[in-house]
């Protein structure tokens, strides 16, 4: 019964782990992501002033 009970608190502790894991992964990812917003409307915006100053 100790061996199942130690077995037990192992996979436990490896589900935190691998739990503590995804919620980074997921945090990283979605940092990446707001950066690829943001690096896409900065260049969206960089095209239409050029679009503005070529038909000027």
């Amino acid at each position: 019964m100790d061996s199942l009970h130690t077995e037990l608190e192992q996979v436990k502790l490896e589900q935190k782990s691998t739990n503590q894991k995804i919620d980074n992964l997921r945090d990283s990812l979605t940092d990446q992501i707001d950066l690829l917003r943001e690096d896409t409307w900065t260049t969206r915006s960089e095209v239409q002033k050029i679009k503005r100053k070529a038909k000027v």
